[in-house]
């Protein structure tokens, strides 16, 4: 799907399998409009870009993009295996994202699972750019990054991680579980194992 002009899009209870395309395989958000996701599955997706299964790109921070209850498994991509979102209002909720690139700010990712993904570069398991984003009962399984953050990879700052677990992930460079850039961040109960890096 490339989604365009000033469109507003349901997609519910899909699946999208084996998708090929340069930045979002499975579904391309142009500057405008707006998707909402909702119970979609997504397996082996592959971009040669950005967003193995989904890329989004807003310039109006009034639209709301939606990604809830969905799964996302082995997706990849040169960054953002799963989803690549570029826009400061994204609500990621009840998902299952197996790889994802955030550039925003004030995100946030709750109650999901990201296993079983590769980054060609950095953030295995995710990329955050942005402030504000809050992460929180996430779990981070067997990801790699084959730069920096095997699990995840974040800039910027005044960030939140709660309760969330990083395990069997790896970094061929820095940052097993993760890697993170910025200041002002809370990092509370949070689990670490076996990652390397």
């Amino acid at each position: 799907f490339n989604i365009m002009g000033n469109s507003h899009v349901i997609l519910k209870d899909i699946v999208f399998t084996n998708a090929i395309g340069e930045d979002g395989s499975a579904i391309m958000v142009n500057y405008g409009s707006v998707v909402e996701v909702i119970g979609c599955t997504f397996i082996n997706n592959d971009a040669t870009d950005c967003g193995g299964a989904i890329y989004i790109i807003a310039d109006d921070s009034s639209k709301v993009s939606k990604i809830t209850n969905s799964i996302f498994e082995n997706n990849k991509a040169l960054n953002g295996g799963a989803i690549y979102l570029h826009a400061s209002n994204i609500n990621i909720s009840g998902l299952s994202p197996y790889m994802i690139k955030l550039i925003m700010d004030n995100v946030g990712v709750r109650h999901s699972l990201i296993a079983n993904c590769i980054a060609e570069h950095d953030g295995g398991a995710g990329y955050v750019y942005g402030n504000h984003g809050v992460v929180e009962n996430l779990t981070m399984i067997n990801n790699t990054a084959h730069h920096d953050g095997g699990a995840g990879y974040v800039v910027g700052n005044y960030g939140h991680l709660y309760d969330s677990k990083f395990i069997n992930n790896t970094a061929y460079n820095d940052g097993g579980a993760l890697l993170w850039k910025g200041v002002n961040g809370t990092i509370n109960n949070i689990t670490v194992v076996g990652n390397n890096a």
